[in-house]
């Protein structure tokens, strides 16, 4: 959305590398969440 807004305002919105840096963060930690969560199943379903 930020990117998008950045987009349409012409000039008058700055803070397009900000926009995606925080995008990629936000991939990196859902990716994160979900390998520690998959880890904790499988773990979970060994000593079970």
């Amino acid at each position: 959305m930020a990117l998008k807004n950045i987009q349409l305002s012409e000039g008058y919105l700055r803070g397009k590398k900000r926009a995606w840096i925080g995008l990629i963060l936000g991939y990196i930690e859902l990716f994160i969440l979900m390998v520690a969560y998959n880890l904790y199943k499988l773990i979970s379903w060994i000593f079970n």
